[in-house]
Parts: structure tokens; C-alpha cells; sequence
């Protein structure tokens, strides 16, 4: 099991190498704050507790009690994956595949399309800096997932934040037009809240809290797509494979891509056996992709 320090210093090493694990918070010259890369935080993983079999694997016979005497030991999500496909074949005696040839044994999975088994462990990221133009593409990766997304019918113009895109980075011009652009998109938004607030009525029996709640649902049609939205996603071994070879890969839109690449990065530090297969490359215009040996598991 990898403990909470060492996925820190994972986020820190990741943050080091890449540059945008950990995203800053800027302000607009009227003080709109705003993103310029995204922030990825692995939040969870599966913990895996094998001394649990110990009474199974005695009832098997005593050559099967070996087991849990491994020499080499896997992280909990490769040895909860490796259990998996080796209970489907009861090969837990002395002659199975032990720890040290994890790889060769996980590649032959992969190799045979045998991902059923990569589905136990889960992950869970939150992703912020990112905008809603890049969920929308996201929430799409629906098997073997779960999502739990900023609701804006909560959020009010003081809590606001907005993502410069890439390509009007280091452009004077180009900022310049963004920060004009997410000013008038918050006033706008805060026009329609205050016009709907005073121009409606409340409910019978319904609280200041609902009206706002309510006339801030359909003031959020106002906003752009580059308002922030900050989303948790979990997901199994498998699923996050498919996600990391859709959206890692070279003609993957930058904004999505680079978290998902830092996100791939993470979890080829912390498993040791689900995505080493995913080889990473430069792309021209500076930024990274990767791409797996193994697709569709």
C-alpha cells in the first residue's frame, strides 16, 4: 500500500518535471482570477489487504499459503489485478507467476485483451484549472466511471474563475482579449442574477437561498465555456487506459491533454504494472503525448 507521503512526493515529482500538477491562481488586472495550466490531485486509490486469504488459501492446501510470502512486493492496485487473474485459474501454488515477473505476466494480460481483471483497483484525480469545454469532453468517458462536477446553479460572480487558454499565452494581444472577454462574460452573468432577482418574485414558502439557487440557474446560461469547472473523476484501471490513449494521444485537444498526461503520469509512478506500457513523445509545439503498446484491453 503506498502511503499518503509517498503519493505527495509523486504530485511533487510530477509537479517538477512537468510544471502545471500543482496550478497558480492569477488575477486579471480588475482582479479576476484566473488559470493558466491545470491542477491534477490524485485524492484515492484501492487498498489491497492480502492477509485477508490467508484461511482461503489454507483451505486450498498448504502448498497455496505461499502466497502471501512473495518476495517481491507489487503496489496494492497490481497486486489486487495479479490475484484477480490468478484466482480465475486457482494458479496461487508454488508454481504461479510470482511478483518478480509481474510485468512479463501483466503484458501477456494486456497482450490478450484480458483487461477484465485491470477493472478492480480504482483511482480518483480531482482536475481543476481545467474549463467546461474540456469536462464536456470528459463526462463522455462514461464506463468505469464516476464523476462529481462543480454544480454553477451554486456558484455566485464572487467565485468565479476563469482558464486562459494556451494559445493566447505569452501574447500581449491575446490576453489582453481575454481579460476584456471574462469581464464582460462576469458582468453579464451578475447582470442577469441581479435583473432576475428583482424582476421575479419569490415562491410561496421558498427561501432566499432556493430563489437565488434558482435564478442563478438560468442566469449560468450567460457564461462561457472558460469558466472553471473542477471535477473529481474515478475510475478502474482499465477505464483510465481507454481515457489516457483517447486523450493523451498527439490529436488530442491541448486543453485536455495536458491533464490527462499528468494525470498518466501519476499513475504509472504509483502502479507499477497498468500503464507502463504507455510510451511518451514531444509534440511540435513543445507540449507531450503518449501512446500505449496495448490498446483496448
Amino acid at each position: 500500500m503506498i502511503s499518503q507521503r509517498q503519493i505527495d512526493l509523486v504530485q511533487h515529482q510530477v509537479t517538477l518535471t512537468y510544471g502545471s500538477a500543482d496550478a497558480e491562481v492569477y488575477k486579471s488586472p480588475v482582479g479576476i482570477p484566473y488559470l493558466k495550466e491545470p491542477g491534477v490531485v490524485l485524492l484515492a486509490q484501492t487498498a489491497t489487504y492480502l492477509g485477508g486469504l490467508r484461511r482461503f488459501l489454507k483451505g486450498l492446501g498448504d502448498e497455496y499459503e505461499g502466497y502471501l510470502n512473495d518476495d517481491v512486493p507489487l503496489d496494492s492496485g497490481s497486486a489486487l489485478c495479479k490475484f484477480a487473474g490468478q484466482l480465475c485459474y486457482i494458479s496461487l501454488g508454488e508454481k504461479r507467476t510470482k511478483n518478480i515477473d509481474a510485468e512479463r505476466y501483466f503484458n501477456n494480460i494486456k497482450d490478450q485483451k484480458h483487461g477484465s481483471v485491470l477493472e478492480h483497483p480504482v483511482y480518483t484525480f480531482l482536475f481543476y484549472g481545467i474549463d467546461r469545454a474540456v469536462t464536456h469532453e470528459l463526462v463522455r468517458h462514461r464506463v468505469g466511471k464516476a464523476f462529481s462536477q462543480v454544480s454553477q446553479r451554486y456558484v455566485g460572480p464572487e467565485l468565479l474563475r476563469y482558464v486562459m487558454p494556451a494559445e493566447l499565452q505569452s501574447d500581449t494581444e491575446g490576453e489582453a482579449i481575454f481579460f476584456d472577454d471574462i469581464q464582460l462574460n462576469k458582468e453579464r452573468y451578475a447582470r442577469r442574477i441581479e435583473y432576475m432577482m428583482l424582476r421575479h418574485s419569490s415562491l410561496p414558502e421558498e427561501s432566499k437561498t432556493d430563489k437565488r439557487k434558482r435564478m442563478q440557474s438560468f442566469a449560468r446560461r450567460a457564461l462561457a465555456n472558460e469558466v472553471e469547472a473542477p471535477i473529481i473523476m474515478s475510475g478502474n484501471i482499465r477505464s483510465w487506459r481507454h481515457v489516457f490513449t483517447m486523450r493523451c494521444a498527439h490529436g488530442a485537444d491541448r486543453a485536455i491533454r495536458t491533464p490527462m498526461f499528468l494525470g498518466l503520469k501519476m499513475l504509472q509512478a504509483i502502479n507499477s504494472t497498468g500503464f507502463e506500457d504507455f510510451s511518451t513523445y514531444q509534440l511540435p509545439d513543445g507540449t507531450e503525448a503518449a501512446k500505449p503498446e496495448y490498446v483496448k484491453v
